[in-house]
């Protein structure tokens, strides 16, 4: 057909078409079709649960201090990345999802692009939907009590606002020319928790204070002494005098910069952050307090992430007082100014912005297969405790051994982070340096939510971790560092 034989009306259909096909176009395209330059986007929005909703540890009786869930949305030649950190002590894979997928559609990207973390503070809420969702699948749901916050409202209200905040900010994203690289020793903070005996095994759990919540370590002193260790609030002069042990001493610092303007800052430190649990008070603790200081007094956003702690704790300078708190907010503080005053800047264009994915299966502690579990599950003959226990164990078993588990690194230049799940011990931390050492790594973990994930070594020495909390095996590491490996390539 010739341009002469194309009717009006015709030429009004292919325009009408052309527009229409643009509209219902996937938003990754229109991102893909964007100057190849690199543009950050930061949003911030309050995710501070309601009074009375269950924490799990205590139900909320006040709000000291609101939480927030914060991200940023790194635009390049690339589809767009996302990256958020939320106040909240675990987030576990249904929710995720949900969540992934949510910031994904509104960021234009893909959600295997979008990586979210918690800091794991212990005042704090979860997001922990798939527990709940597949009692109810089968009716074993308990009913909450009356006027209890509904967790499913709370955590969509959460994903609603924070969506909405990412397209906002889309609209107000800022050029970048530069990043910055820098770290500080961060003292009297971090020790690891698990204090070992002269045969090399577990001797003590190094817990977050040894003003521990009366009731909760009445709970898990019945546990430590059927595995064999002690807690350190029985012991709080052994706990004062024991040695750091094992940690990544320094708070890491990635920046991103407009010229000599600082645009947004993203920090990673390994430990609990938990200086006290289960009073109902509500606070993103001395991580979250440090953080909003040091936004106020560099004016770039700033976005927290918790690194591989799952076996570190506050637990050695921890006594759980106001005056406590007050330390470890101002030597956070300290320590990420003069992380900051060090930092190091290097351009960085478009074609140095790389997102890279693996998905990996892990082995679990479980007797029972993933059919094994459904069947036991759905079968209305057996006991509601052997059901409601199949379930629970089915929901991790499916995440980790039939869905996978979603690995991601973000390299800028010859800066690497890596964003892992769960609970890791500080040694994934130190191994991921080790496979670059000649390059700025950092690591967020605390990712979904599946489980403690110890080293091989941990499950032979005992203690809280590997043998209580774990549901994994040894077999896990060798599987997420070859995972870490390939992300670091």
């Amino acid at each position: 057909m010739t341009s002469a034989m194309i009717t009006p009306v015709l030429k009004r259909r292919i325009v009408l078409l052309s527009a229409l096909s643009f509209a219902l176009a996937p938003q990754y395209a229109f991102a893909q079709a964007q100057p190849a330059t690199v543009k950050v986007a930061a949003f911030a929005v309050d995710a501070s649960p309601p009074i009375g909703y269950d924490m799990s540890y205590s139900k909320v009786v006040s709000i000291e201090d609101p939480l927030s869930a914060r991200g940023l949305v790194i635009l390049s030649a690339e589809a767009p990345v996302v990256l958020m950190a939320v106040d909240w002590i675990a987030l576990d894979g249904l929710t995720r999802d949900a969540w992934q997928k949510r910031l994904a559609q509104a960021a234009g990207t893909t959600p295997d692009r979008v990586s979210i973390h918690v800091l794991h503070q212990h005042e704090a809420p979860g997001g922990r939907l798939g527990v709940s969702s597949a009692l109810e699948k089968r009716g074993l749901d308990t009913p909450r009590p009356a006027g209890e916050p509904d967790p499913k409202v709370f955590i969509e209200q959460t994903i609603a606002k924070s969506t909405e905040a990412l397209k906002a900010s889309l609209l107000q994203s800022k050029p970048v020319t530069h990043i910055g690289t820098s770290q500080a020793l961060v003292e009297r903070v971090a020790a690891n928790r698990r204090l070992l005996g002269p045969d090399g095994k577990v001797t003590m759990m190094l817990q977050s204070s040894w003003n521990y919540n009366p009731r909760i370590h009445q709970e898990q002193l019945v546990t430590a002494r059927r595995n064999g260790y002690r807690l350190s609030p029985d012991y709080p002069d052994e706990a004062r005098n024991a040695p750091e042990g094992v940690i990544d001493p320094y708070v890491k610092i990635l920046s991103f910069w407009n010229g000599d303007q600082p645009v947004a800052a993203l920090s990673y430190y390994a430990t609990h952050p938990q200086l006290t649990l289960g009073t109902g008070v509500v606070r993103p603790d001395f991580v979250g307090l440090a953080r909003t200081r040091r936004e106020a007094e560099t004016g770039a956003f700033h976005l927290h992430f918790n690194g591989a702690g799952g076996n570190i704790s506050l637990g050695k300078y921890n006594d759980a007082t106001p005056e406590a708190l007050k330390g470890f907010t101002e030597r956070m503080t300290d320590a990420l100014t003069r992380a900051w005053n060090s930092t190091k800047k290097q351009p960085i264009a478009a074609s140095d912005v790389e997102w890279r994915s693996t998905t990996v299966r892990l082995p679990t502690k479980f007797t029972e297969t993933p059919a094994q579990l459904r069947s036991i599950a759905d079968d209305t003959s057996k006991t509601r405790e052997d059901r409601e226990a199949a379930v629970r164990k089915l929901v991790l078993a499916e995440r980790v051994q039939e869905t996978g588990i979603e690995l991601h690194a973000l390299r800028l230049g010859d800066t690497y982070s890596v964003y892992m799940p769960s609970e890791l011990f500080v040694e994934y931390q130190l191994a991921a340096q080790k496979m670059r050492p000649q390059n700025f790594v950092t690591m967020a973990a605390y990712g979904e939510a599946i489980s403690y994930i110890g080293t091989a070594k941990s499950y032979w020495e005992g203690g809280y971790e590997p043998i209580t909390a774990s549901q994994l095996n040894e077999k896990a590491e060798p599987i997420l560092l070859e995972g870490m490996k390939t992300l670091l390539r």
